[in-house]
């Protein structure tokens, strides 16, 4: 019985191919945007999922009207996280950090103590010690309470360090930023290579 049954699946598919392709590429096309969207809303579904303390974990925002539109926006003024911990007792830990190439942050120049070759790298990122402790950012060498306390500091991602310490790296490492006049940068913490979907792809961290 069942035999026949593909024999004349068979025979219709042939006799009819452009029919046959219609349904059967429709059909396919439907089960791969539904495998899409499921995986699009996992993904969705998983963001920031990451942290344990994640239901007390805020990003603040500011919303405004300009030109007559909703504009949005996550830059303040520097002493804003003070200000907000400081007028809100509730607030346990407010965090500064700063992505926006606007303000000095994105790509940004280095090269290590002793050596005349410039390298430029994606991702610095400006950040205060209160955002490695909110974030629950893990290192793998140095003191996750002491790593940005001090002006100069700066946290390097795993990855980022075996570029640039392929033999490990010494305590007494230093890096410099070109600029102009250069500023000395210490290395004091070595940091865990991140999730795939934080806040923010973080390479360097500097206060």
């Amino acid at each position: 019985m069942i035999k026949n049954y593909l024999k004349i699946a068979w025979r219709s598919i042939k006799s009819d191919k452009l029919f046959t392709f219609i349904k059967v590429g429709g059909f396919a096309m439907g089960i791969a945007a539904c495998l899409l969207i499921a995986l699009f809303i996992k993904d969705e579904l998983s963001y920031d999922q990451q942290y344990k303390n994640k239901d007390r974990i805020y990003r603040v925002v500011l919303q405004g009207f300009m030109d007559g539109e909703i504009k949005k926006s996550v830059h303040f003024q520097l002493p804003f996280a003070d200000a907000l911990q400081s007028d809100f007792p509730e607030i346990e830990k407010a965090g500064k950090i700063n992505m926006s190439e606007l303000f000095g942050a994105g790509k940004r120049g280095l090269r290590l103590t002793g050596e005349s070759q410039n390298n430029f790298e994606d991702g610095f990122v400006f950040a205060n010690q209160n955002i490695l402790e909110i974030l629950e950012i893990t290192l793998v060498q140095g003191n996750t309470k002491e790593a940005l306390l001090q002006p100069g500091n700066i946290v390097i991602s795993k990855s980022k360090a075996d570029k640039y310490f392929p033999e490990g790296m010494p305590w007494a490492s230093l890096l410099y930023w070109i600029t102009t006049p250069q500023d000395l940068i210490r290395l004091p913490a070595l940091c865990q290579i991140f999730p795939k979907n934080p806040i923010s792809s973080l390479i360097f961290c500097y206060p």
